[in-house]
């Protein structure tokens, strides 16, 4: 309808699908380069970002809220035992989730388009990515905003065209 745009991105907790390629399909990475450089009312790049957020142990998962008593103490008893096998996964995924990210924020440069940020439980990464990918002047959306009130400041501070997006969660 008439005043609806969009923007097309890989979200960070479906980074792998940016490098997928598929015999016969066509990438999410084309596709997302096809529909902000072509399409009328693809107006940006994303939601792309970093997302480290680790559900914690015992909730229970059918939309009640209710939490496990015991959730805390097997949560601090598998931090113990963490595995270097866990340890090597969640640093894999978090470099796909860089590699994916600072991909967007280069077809963004590039096709002169606005980029809209996601981050949660990644403040450093997340400023220091988008200082070294993204000039001071790019147009940028943080949606969602429930980072630190530091993090507002520095990205405000450091990009002149950055605006902070805030839900009720506020």
């Amino acid at each position: 309808p008439e005043g609806v745009f969009a923007a097309f991105g890989c979200h960070p907790l479906s980074a792998s699908d940016w490098f997928a390629n598929d015999p016969g399909d066509v990438s999410v990475a084309a596709a997302t380069r096809e529909l902000v450089a072509n399409h009328p009312r693809v107006v940006a790049v994303g939601e792309c970002g970093l997302d480290y957020y680790v559900q914690p142990a015992g909730y229970v998962i059918d939309g009640s809220g209710e939490k496990d008593s015991d959730a805390t103490e097997r949560r601090r008893d598998c931090e113990e035992t963490e595995t270097a096998a866990e340890s090597e996964r969640e640093k894999k995924r978090r470099d796909t989730q860089a590699r994916a990210f600072v991909a967007q924020m280069a077809l963004a440069k590039e096709l002169g388009a606005p980029i809209v940020v996601h981050t949660r439980e990644a403040e450093e990464d997340t400023l220091r990515l988008m200082r070294e990918h993204l000039p001071r002047d790019h147009r940028i959306h943080v949606h969602c905003f429930t980072s630190s009130a530091r993090l507002a400041r520095e990205l405000l501070a450091h990009f002149p065209n950055l605006c902070l997006g805030f839900t009720g969660v506020v």
